[in-house]
């Protein structure tokens, strides 16, 4: 949290702790010291750093028992901000990809190394005639290919494999 130490030590902590984490925080360290029985307590909370921004920290928490007492509550932190902002950068990264795929009005679809749909938008459902992806996933594009255009669909799946990709084949 970009302190040292001596800046912490004798401190209580929780004038770190974002507001909106205080009453669980406060619920769990409770449970976990006054409880001999306390499952492990896992979590995620928001505390300021030294600079003054907020970090989010994944907590885990339990305590040592001895003679039905609780002798010490043992709490381990791991920064995950940097994580959850790659996270959140993903799902907005798929949003936009999904949004892009599924407005134009071109057909895109992922096949495997056999040949077989794994996914597509609705432009390329609806053009080969279905109504959902579901009934086109695990099929193989040949099915739903005309007869004269086998070859050359094929021949696409092939250089699709070797390249990553195909355009208008």
């Amino acid at each position: 949290m970009g302190f040292k130490p001596e800046e912490r030590i004798g401190s209580k902590g929780f004038e770190l702790v974002h507001p909106d984490d205080m009453k669980l925080l406060a619920d769990s360290f409770h449970t976990l010291s006054t409880d001999i029985n306390a499952p492990v307590i896992r979590g995620e909370m928001h505390l300021r750093h030294k600079d003054g921004s907020w970090r989010t920290l994944e907590a885990v928490g339990s305590n040592l028992a001895n003679n039905n007492v609780v002798e010490a509550v043992i709490v381990n932190y791991r920064d995950i901000t940097e994580r959850k902002r790659a996270d959140k950068a993903l799902r907005e990264s798929e949003i936009k990809y999904r949004t892009l795929i599924e407005t134009t009005d071109t057909g895109y679809v992922i096949i495997d190394q056999d040949g077989l749909v794994r996914d597509a938008n609705s432009e390329y459902i609806r053009l080969t005639g279905h109504h959902a992806l579901s009934e086109i996933v695990g099929r193989s594009v040949m099915e739903w290919t005309a007869e004269s255009e086998k070859e050359k669909n094929a021949e696409a799946v092939n250089a699709c494999f070797d390249k990553g990709y195909i355009r208008n084949p």
